[in-house]
Order: structure tokens, then C-alpha cells, then sequence
């Protein structure tokens, strides 16, 4: 069961039934293009859209302090994460990982289904933040240094990204969550296992959510 502290107290306890990841999601067109350009170096093709939308099975979502994942060619991505729950939107933090080489290989929608989708156990509605939303701020961090650090200004505004969903989904909000697609990266993963610390931070109210969680990766038995 997810369960989410909120900042006065309360807690929030959603079930989620439809779970959907963005891609190539970032607010400027300059953005976007720098990214697809990024992803083509590691031999990803170039998307037919932008944003794209993914559906992904809501059973790899965790709140852990540990996931597992297979082989040496998954990477963690730090987004922003939104669910709507008894008629109120909450944004938290959380990482999609992924696997490259099946990205590359295959596609991405089978690359977002591979691994463990991790959330924090923190999370605000979205109302209170949404008037200064833009200086909120992602960070993600390995083994203690920082890849990924941005404002929020660098990706698409949750208004967008809902109405986009909610004109090509047509399925119910409540019980909905959807990752908002990554910052760019500053630097490569080590192999597994690693450290992974991340970050949403609300500089006018100064507080932020938090979580931090081990990479480890099976190895082949022959």
C-alpha cells in the first residue's frame, strides 16, 4: 500500500490503478531537441511526439529502500510525480528507471516496464504549490554526487501535462499517477550496486521530500 506524509500532519493513501510516465517532456523546444539528441547518442530513435505518454504496470511502483534490476544498462531519472486521489492532485518526487540497452534495442515502452518505479513517502497537494511552481527544484544524486539538478521551469507545467493525459487517456483521474519525464543529466552511472539520493525542493516555504534508496543488480549465474 502507498502511503504519503503530508506536510500538516495528515496522510494520504491512494490506490493506483493507471500509472503512465511522460517522455521528452521538457518546457522549451531548444530542451526537448537536446534531449532527443542526447538519447540518439546511446542509439535510442528519435520519438514521433513530444511529450510522449507511456502506460506502465502500477505493480512496479515502491516506496522501498532498495530495488533490484537486471544487468548493467539501466539509469535512475529523476521526475516529478503527480496522482490525484479523492478528488484532490498531490505532486511527490520519484525515479523512473530504465533500461537503455532495451530502449535502444527494442522500445521504450518495453524499456519503462523492465524496473521499479520509486516514490517517496512525502507528498503536497498540488494547489499549494502550483502559484510558484517554477521555483520548485529536482536534484538527483549517486553515491553522493549531484547528475541532475534543475527548476521546474525546465519541464512541462502539470496543467499540460494533465489536460494532455486526460484528452488521450479518457480513464478516471482519481487513482491516476503520472511521472512528469526527466532534467538532463550531468554525468553516467557507475555500475550497480549504488546510492541514490533525490530531491523536490520548495525554496519560498523551505522544505522539501526526500528519499533515498540502493541500485543492485543481478548478475548471471553463468
Amino acid at each position: 500500500m502507498l502511503s504519503f506524509n503530508l506536510a500538516d500532519g495528515g496522510r494520504v493513501e491512494p490506490v493506483i490503478g493507471r500509472l503512465v510516465l511522460a517522455g521528452f517532456a521538457g518546457r522549451s523546444a531548444a530542451d526537448v531537441e537536446a534531449h532527443i539528441e542526447e538519447m540518439a547518442r546511446q542509439g535510442v530513435k528519435r520519438p514521433p511526439f513530444a511529450p510522449m505518454l507511456w502506460p506502465v504496470a502500477p505493480r512496479l511502483i515502491t516506496q522501498g529502500a532498495e530495488i533490484t534490476v537486471y544487468g548493467p544498462d539501466t539509469v535512475a531519472e529523476v521526475e516529478y510525480v503527480l496522482f490525484a486521489w479523492q478528488d484532490r492532485f498531490y505532486v511527490t518526487v520519484g525515479n523512473d528507471q530504465c533500461d537503455i540497452e532495451v530502449e535502444r534495442e527494442l522500445s521504450s515502452e518495453k524499456s519503462k516496464n523492465l524496473c521499479p518505479k520509486v516514490l517517496a513517502g512525502g507528498a503536497w497537494p498540488l494547489d499549494d504549490v502550483l502559484a510558484h511552481w517554477d521555483d520548485l527544484e529536482l536534484r538527483l544524486a549517486c553515491n553522493g554526487t549531484i547528475l541532475q539538478q534543475d527548476r521546474l521551469a525546465a519541464l512541462i507545467r502539470p496543467e499540460t501535462l494533465l489536460a494532455k493525459l486526460a484528452a488521450l487517456d479518457g480513464i478516471e483521474a482519481n487513482g491516476r499517477m503520472v511521472f512528469s519525464g526527466t532534467i538532463a543529466s550531468k554525468g553516467a552511472y557507475p555500475p550497480a550496486p549504488y546510492r541514490i539520493d533525490m530531491t523536490i525542493t520548495d525554496p519560498l516555504r523551505g522544505r522539501e521530500i526526500r528519499h533515498g534508496f540502493t541500485v543492485t543488480a543481478l548478475k548471471p549465474l553463468y
